[in-house]
């Protein structure tokens, strides 16, 4: 199983790679979402001077809480672009444990396949090491030519060939299923005696339902929809940026409190960028 985090699949690297990067694009999303809400920030200071020979104090603590107004739908389109940035990455960690579960049956089935394959060529070295014998022992009696004893033997090293072929094989299968799973390759091979069954079924589907059914296709797509979305974001920097703001501010000059509230919309508009917003669109 490659589903969970204790999984083994998890030592692939490519695994860990599209993990982390679905961990970046949370952390992103969560950045998207904290920039359109509440910032709230505090200073204090203290200070003392002299006037005229006349010492004095200045002591102030003050609050100041902003939120953004996103009436041109910017930080929502940057948030947006975030989410779909999620949603590719957890595509692409899901591809890449399919990816892992496939390359490692391949490898079992070619293992499979080498030890039966084993199995047949010891029976055929068998079968034809017997019928070299009978020839062999029917050219003392007169009953065979050489030609034939040549042919049997010649036959049978055919096979014996293609013996160390096959073991080099099975190793290298088996090397392949370790390594996949992390695992230090085992001296003795314990390979599978039978292919695996497999139940194969292909049902019809629209071509929509592939965008749903296909991590690959997914990731296209989320990719796609966030490349819009931060097009739209730098699109819409053209456009003013208003803040809401609330200040208060308690301060003591030479031991007199006093005190200050306020409250403003703030509105910016760049005038002049040099082309850096025209360079990000």
């Amino acid at each position: 199983s490659c589903s969970g985090p204790s999984s083994k699949c998890t030592v692939d690297p490519s695994i860990r790679l599209a993990a982390a990067r679905v961990a970046q694009q949370q952390a992103l999303l969560a950045q998207a979402d904290a920039a359109r809400g509440l910032t709230l920030s505090a200073d204090a200071s203290a200070s003392v001077q002299r006037d005229d020979g006349n010492p004095g104090d200045r002591r102030s603590l003050g609050l100041d809480a902003r939120l953004p107004l996103d009436l041109f739908d910017r930080l929502q389109n940057t948030r947006d672009a975030a989410a779909f940035d999620l949603a590719a990455a957890l595509a692409e960690l899901e591809q890449a444990r399919l990816e892992q579960v496939d390359n490692y049956l391949l490898a079992l089935i070619d293992a499979a396949e080498a030890n039966l394959l084993e199995k047949l060529l010891l029976e055929q070295i068998g079968t034809a090491a017997t019928l070299r014998r009978l020839t062999e022992l029917r050219f003392t009696q007169g009953l065979a030519s050489s030609v034939d004893v040549l042919q049997q033997r010649g036959h049978l090293a055919l096979l014996q060939q293609q013996l160390p072929n096959v073991k080099l094989r099975q190793r290298t299968a088996s090397n392949a299923m370790a390594a996949l799973l992390g695992e230090t390759p085992p001296q003795a091979l314990s390979l599978p005696a039978a292919l695996p069954g497999i139940a194969f079924s292909a049902p019809l589907a629209h071509p929509r339902a592939l965008l749903e059914r296909r991590p690959d296709l997914v990731r296209r797509r989320a990719e796609l929809m966030a490349a819009d979305h931060r097009y739209e974001a730098a699109l819409r920097e053209r456009l003013p940026s208003v803040d809401l703001s609330a200040a208060a501010l308690l301060q003591t000059i030479s031991g007199n409190p006093g005190s200050i509230l306020s409250a403003a919309v703030d509105a910016t508009l760049e005038l002049l960028d040099s082309g850096a917003r025209q360079g990000r669109i």
